[in-house]
C-alpha cells in the first residue's frame, strides 16, 4: 500500500490524539491483544456476571451455538426465514435435549423464540 506524502495527509490526522488512533497505527498492538483485552475488561465488568455465569453451566449450549455460528459463517448451514411466519431475520433454536446434535434444529424468528422457550420454562424444560 502506498503512502501519502505528509502534505496530502488530512488534517484529521494530524490532530488526533494516541488513544483515537486506529490500531493499524500502533505496530506493538495486533487485532489478537485487542480481543484479549476486550475480553479481559468484559470478564471484570459485573453486567456480563450473569452471562458468564449461564456460560459456565451451560457448556454443551455454548458448544451448539458456537458450531451453529461456524456452520453458518462457512456456508455449510443456511440462515432461513422464520419457519412459523416467514419473517426474518431469524435465529437457529436447538431443543435443549438434542444440544449433542449441534445442527438439528430450527429457525424462528425472535418473538417465536422466546415464545418457544417461555413455553417450555413453563413445562421445566429451558432455562434460558
Amino acid at each position: 500500500m502506498l503512502r501519502l506524502p505528509e502534505s496530502e495527509k488530512p488534517a484529521a490526522y494530524e490532530t488526533r490524539t494516541g488513544l483515537e488512533k486506529s490500531s493499524a497505527s500502533r505496530p506493538n498492538d495486533t487485532s489478537t491483544d485487542i480481543k484479549f483485552k476486550a475480553s479481559a475488561q468484559r470478564a471484570l465488568d459485573p453486567k456480563w456476571r450473569a452471562q458468564r455465569a449461564w456460560n459456565e453451566r451451560n457448556r454443551h449450549a455454548r458448544r451448539a451455538h458456537a458450531l451453529v455460528a461456524q456452520a453458518i459463517k462457512k456456508g455449510e448451514l443456511v440462515r432461513w426465514a422464520c419457519e412459523e411466519c416467514g419473517a426474518e431475520p431469524a435465529d437457529f433454536h436447538h431443543d435443549p435435549d438434542r444440544y449433542h446434535d449441534a445442527l438439528c434444529g430450527e429457525f424462528l424468528c425472535r418473538k417465536h423464540h422466546r415464545q418457544r422457550h417461555a413455553a417450555m420454562r413453563k413445562q421445566g424444560g429451558a432455562n434460558g
